[in-house]
């Protein structure tokens, strides 16, 4: 039914309506109710909202409530409002699925309960669900800067990783000060969270040193710090760059990258420096950087930072001149030298593109790396790779998307795409996945592939 209602078959809108009132089954109705908001929502939407009221099953709740995004009539928008406000109404605090839909549907109904359970997110001993507390700090309309803070001061942990993202990004939205947040709180809570590094008590009874470090939300936190100001912020980004895990490192070129500006670049260019020359005394070297992770982090982010025909000349050849070297010869790390390559597609080597596709099947080499440069590039193979690829599950896609970060790359390069829901369940987040693969398999010929850059660059 789901294919049906992608590929656009009308002509079974009869046979999918008797099955979304007649089958027991959550996974049949869900999956209905999609086709029928596809095929003819206008006059199947009072049914669907119905149907989601009556609900009592948690998963086929949460997966209507995701039909109501594609409705996105004034229906949807009042079951959705009533839903968020009977929530509260009884003392309770609203599903994710709800602020996620009220959030996209921009209802004002779903602030106070997304401050509800923003402000019960720091709460020790607190039975709230991570889910919530993701979904809360993840509305786009409005800040609980209070609550965020609070957050980040009181639950700073690897376990709620993907919420803490979303409450650090909530921080640096706004420059100015909130009722009741200083911009120095704020600034001084990034900035203990971008270093947060920890050793438990009790070490592990063998080998490791039970170190505890939180890197990618940490370079959230960091790119918050960029966005307020912060003038500490580039040496942040450095150092969460050079972190042994690179998946920081690339969440922090990716964020900086997508906000088109020059100190981003110039940053780039410090984290990326020339080949040594030793034909010239150390005193007049620019300032190297030994850190392996932090120079293959420099080069993505001075490709995705370039904008201008003069950057995107300067970019290539600061990142050719690392790989093909100097005096003293060029990169000799298999990985630095493929982040590289990497980098260079994202500025328009297509000669890159299948170096690029091979890093990608390498084990141990950075995924988000090469496929970011992939999907930059507008390279077919790399949704075909995820999405189509011999034995990649529903379960190892999401991976791909929310814990490897994919998602938001994916989003800037084929919009037309349908969203996995990083706060959903996990019944209701392989549904969503194969929404998203199935609309890839039907319309994979017409989906538009590549990043745009901003006005004034070269394609």
């Amino acid at each position: 039914m789901l294919c049906a209602g992608l590929a656009g078959r009308g002509e079974l809108l009869s046979d999918i309506s008797t099955l979304f009132d007649t089958s027991p089954d959550i996974g049949v109705v869900s999956s209905a109710a999609y086709a029928l908001a596809l095929l003819d929502g206008k006059n199947h939407s009072r049914r669907i909202c119905e149907r989601l009221r009556a609900a009592r099953d948690r998963e086929l709740r949460d997966r209507l409530l995701h039909v109501m995004t594609i409705l996105a009539d004034d229906n949807a928008a009042a079951t959705v409002a009533e839903i968020l406000t009977g929530t509260t109404k009884g003392g309770g605090l609203a599903p994710a699925a709800a602020i996620v839909a009220g959030d996209k549907l921009n209802l004002n109904a779903t602030r106070h309960p997304a401050k509800l359970i923003a402000a019960d997110a720091s709460r020790r001993g607190t039975e709230l669900r991570s889910s919530q507390v993701l979904a809360a700090f993840g509305v786009r309309n409005w800040s609980f800067d209070a609550e965020a803070l609070a957050f980040c001061r009181t639950r700073w942990n690897p376990q709620f990783s993907l919420a803490m993202i979303a409450a650090v990004n909530m921080l640096g939205r706004s420059t100015g000060d909130e009722p009741g947040v200083a911009l120095i709180e704020k600034v001084h809570t990034l900035r203990r969270a971008v270093r947060w590094e920890w050793v438990p008590a009790a070490r592990p009874a063998e080998g490791g040193s039970g170190r505890v470090v939180t890197p990618v939300p940490s370079a959230a936190a960091a790119v918050a710090l960029w966005k307020l100001g912060d003038e500490s912020a580039g040496e942040h980004v450095r150092n969460v760059a050079a972190y042994d895990q690179t998946l920081g490192g690339d969440y922090a070129a990716w964020a900086l990258g997508q906000l088109g500006e020059d100190r981003a670049f110039e940053l780039a260019l410090a984290m990326l420096p020339p080949p040594l020359d030793p034909d010239r005394p150390p005193e007049s070297q620019p300032p190297h950087v030994y850190n392996q992770n932090e120079r293959s982090a420099g080069a993505m982010l001075l490709a995705l930072s370039a904008r201008t025909a003069e950057q995107i000349a300067r970019a290539k050849r600061r990142i050719r001149s690392r790989l093909d070297g100097g005096p003293l010869g060029g990169e000799r790390n298999f990985y630095v030298r493929g982040a590289y390559t990497c980098a260079l597609l994202i500025l328009g080597e297509s000669a890159r593109r299948p170096i690029v596709r091979e890093l990608l099947a390498t084990a141990d080499f950075p995924q988000r790396r090469a496929m970011t440069a992939l999907l930059v590039a507008g390279d077919r193979h790399a949704l075909d790779w995820m999405l189509w690829g011999p034995g990649r599950s529903d379960e190892y896609v999401a991976f791909l998307l929310i814990d490897k970060g994919l998602a938001e790359v994916l989003a800037a390069c084929a919009p037309e795409l349908p969203t996995v829901d990083p706060s959903a369940s996990e019944g209701v987040m392989r549904w969503e996945v194969r929404i998203l693969r199935d609309t890839y398999a039907i319309r994979r010929e017409t989906i538009q592939l590549g990043l745009k850059r901003r006005p004034g660059a070269v394609p």
